[in-house]
């Protein structure tokens, strides 16, 4: 199908043939594209509803009495980038890591940095990328499993530096596999920085009941995170550079829900955790 081939109901894609944590990637596509449209948009992706089109799935379904969310995840995806952009800034021949890139654009919205960026996903999503997402020059795309290793040695040399993120991805796994992940990173790729979103044991028990789209897809939730500081106790190559929640910041766009900052339970249920991976001579003794 050529990609101005405009998607009919014959010629949809059917959600039904992806695995169901890659079906979640059109959640964020949903509420990108109604942000986009916004004239006080926080962040613009003007092919998110074009891409959206393309699947058999209701629009309004996805993003249905989810304000707050949509709000969160816009923020969530400008951070990301924020971090990748601060990291090209200190590390010039940086590389960037997407791990489940879905149908994400943050390629083109960190063209003006110049980063090397990777995208690791499905072979089904990958697929669909190859397909609706023109690659530019420093693109590279890799199909197979977040927790199959092998991926590693797609993604150039260890001595390059590297900012690893996961957006809307963690969660998804359960506890001992995201240990077993970041434990890997850290051993293999000394110096690199990796940046991801945790939920508490509030949030994952909410998502689990009232989230519908996520019922909808099959996916499961099975891992929270209590305290950010856990993580470190895992190896001395581990160091928090920040957790940071959506509420740090007074955003026009929360203002309603700016109450939840003083009840930690609301304000940490959803959050960032910005880390770095030291080398082995700089590891905390």
């Amino acid at each position: 199908m050529d990609r101005r081939e405009r998607p009919t109901s014959e010629n949809k894609i059917a959600v039904s043939g992806l695995p169901p944590a890659a079906r979640t990637l059109l959640i964020p596509l949903a509420h990108r594209a109604l942000e986009n449209d916004r004239p006080d948009a926080l962040l613009k992706d003007e092919e998110a509803a074009a891409l959206l089109a393309r699947f058999d799935e209701d629009y309004a379904r996805l993003t249905r009495g989810q304000h707050m969310e949509g709000v969160c995840i816009v923020m969530r995806a400008r951070q990301l980038d924020s971090y990748a952009r601060h990291f090209a800034a200190t590390h010039p021949e940086a590389e960037v890591v997407d791990l489940g890139c879905g149908l994400d654009t943050r390629p083109r919205r960190l063209q003006s940095v110049a980063l090397r960026w990777y995208g690791l996903d499905f072979p089904e999503v990958i697929a669909l990328r190859e397909s609706w997402l023109p690659k530019g020059p420093n693109e590279t795309l890799i199909a197979g499993s977040i927790m199959d290793f092998s991926w590693f040695e797609a993604v150039g040399s260890r001595d390059t530096p590297k900012i690893f993120l996961a957006e809307g991805v963690l969660p998804y796994l359960e506890a001992g596999e995201v240990r077993r992940l970041i434990l890997a990173l850290a051993h293999r790729f000394p110096g690199a920085e990796m940046a991801f979103d945790a939920i508490n044991r509030f949030s994952l028990w909410i998502h689990r009941l009232t989230h519908a789209a996520i019922r909808r897809s099959g996916a499961h939730l099975g891992w929270w995170l209590k305290d950010s500081r856990e993580l470190e106790a895992w190896s001395p190559w581990i160091r928090v550079l920040e957790e940071w929640s959506y509420f740090d910041q007074a955003e026009p766009r929360l203002k309603q829900y700016r109450w939840m900052r003083h009840i930690k339970a609301f304000s940490r249920a959803n959050r960032l955790v910005h880390l770095s991976f030291a080398s082995r001579a700089k590891a905390r003794q």
